[in-house]
């Protein structure tokens, strides 16, 4: 009993770490982009005809309109070079008898069937086992089965870590930047940002009208930076010119001119006579 219960503490902590589940390895290596939907949980609330129309339809991602694929449980999209990894019930006959009755042609392709979409606007589907299929461009779901099924092409997101804390929402986003092709369908506002990773808010099911707050939002925003110098641009050379100072002229005082002296008259002694030395004023002129 006691052993039971350790196993079951340890496989709770384990839970909690930031591991992703496997079949997110699908995802393309390249992808600079990463969207997650719980569509289970989804599917019913006021959220789930605005998503619905970001993944079918015109004007969507365009995945296929497949009964089974729009009532699955989970979906993965990497992007660039879109594709979808796909969660719910997808048995052999039945995905092959709705994709027949939507125009889609089998083929196989290293054992794996592919349904190819007829019209370039909807995508084709790889089912890979009964739980999970791949929803992509055929070249896409090419490249993939080619990294499944050869060790020496295998590759991995490096965004998968960052996404890993944000399995059990119901719908995330983790970009590199926005705006991005596939992050911007599902952020709910316009994010210019050099990085974006968390939930995004949806709507509950109808008994529960209330708006679910976003948890974790990190988008760093570039900031307006202000000039400091002038750009001067001849065909194609672009130069960087710092802008001088304009010259300061210094402003001096003013010098007040001094009030003229006054004339003294001019006084001639005489010295040696008998009666003793002499003055004489003379007149000014």
């Amino acid at each position: 009993m006691i052993v039971r219960l350790l196993l079951v503490l340890l496989l709770a902590g384990l839970s909690f770490g930031q591991s992703h589940p496997s079949w997110w390895t699908y995802a393309s290596p390249e992808a600079t982009a990463l969207a997650g939907i719980q569509w289970d949980r989804l599917e019913s609330s006021h959220s789930s005809g605005a998503i619905a129309g970001e993944l079918w339809g015109a004007g969507s991602l365009g995945f296929p309109d497949l009964d089974c694929v729009t009532h699955a449980r989970q979906i993965l999209i990497s992007s660039p070079a879109l594709l979808g990894t796909v969660v719910g019930s997808f048995s052999a006959a039945t995905v092959q008898s709705q994709a027949a009755a939507k125009g889609l042609t089998r083929a196989r392709y290293h054992g794996v069937d592919l349904f190819i979409a007829p019209d370039k606007d909807t995508l084709s589907l790889a089912r890979i086992n009964d739980q999970l299929v791949l929803v992509g461009q055929v070249r896409t779901l090419q490249e993939t089965i080619d990294r499944s099924v050869d060790p020496t092409k295998r590759a991995y997101s490096p965004l998968l870590a960052r996404a890993a804390k944000f399995a059990a929402q119901d719908l995330w986003v983790v970009a590199t930047h926005l705006p991005d092709s596939l992050g911007s369908r599902f952020v709910p506002k316009d994010i210019v940002a050099d990085v974006f990773e968390g939930p995004v808010p949806v709507g509950k099911k109808e008994s529960e009208p209330t708006i679910r707050e976003a948890e974790v939002v990190k988008p760093q925003v570039a900031k307006p930076q202000v000039a400091k110098i002038e750009v001067r641009t001849q065909a194609a050379d672009v130069k960087k010119t710092e802008v001088p100072p304009a010259p300061i002229t210094p402003v001096l005082p003013v010098a007040k001119p001094e009030p003229p002296k006054p004339v003294e008259p001019q006084i001639i002694r005489i010295f040696g006579l008998d009666d003793g030395p002499r003055e004489i004023v003379m007149p000014r002129d």
